[in-house]
């Protein structure tokens, strides 16, 4: 778990972001900046993405990379508020990072479908193999019902997503009225 944390302020950048949370400064200055950039990006892999910086988000401070901290990474709170927040942001990130390796996986069975259904390919293929008729009809067959698989998978994976929000939501009322 983290123990310490900072907000995206107006940073754009990794850069600007490792600049403004670690003190950075001579000797070796380029180094440290790069050192303190992969640990940030390794804490926080959503920050490879425009998205990543949006102001107000909370990002994880890498545990003990040999450089200090600025004023503006403060520790996390030892009560559920802190856990909570820290478990919905990666709730969140490994929801976007599944749903694009669903959107990626459908991209790629669809251009392969659209492959097999190119007039061109099939020509040639039947040029090359005689029975690639029958096998190109397996292959869309499996390709269609790949995709409805996936489709369904996506579909699910986005209602338990829905559903693990929801549960993390009555948590966080749950641990508001304790107080």
């Amino acid at each position: 778990m983290a123990d310490r944390i900072a907000r995206v302020a107006r940073e754009r950048s990794l850069k600007t972001l490792a600049q403004r949370l670690f003190v950075i400064e001579e000797p070796d200055a380029e180094r440290k900046l790069q050192l303190a950039e992969a640990a940030l990006l390794r804490a926080n892999p959503e920050l490879a993405t425009p998205e990543g910086f949006a102001s107000g988000k909370a990002i994880v401070i890498p545990g003990d990379i040999g450089l200090p901290r600025t004023d503006r990474v403060i520790a996390a709170r030892a009560d559920a508020n802190g856990i909570l927040d820290e478990t919905g942001t990666r709730l969140e990130l490994a929801g976007k990072t599944l749903s694009d390796r669903f959107v990626v996986s459908g991209k790629a069975t669809e251009a392969s479908l659209a492959r097999l259904g190119d007039r061109a390919f099939a020509q040639q293929m039947r040029r090359v193999l005689p029975e690639s008729v029958e096998i190109a009809a397996k292959a869309r067959e499996a390709l269609a019902k790949r995709q409805d698989e996936d489709k369904s998978r996506a579909e699910r994976f986005a209602k338990a997503l829905d559903e693990a929000q929801e549960r993390l939501a009555a948590l966080r009322a749950l641990a508001e009225r304790q107080r």
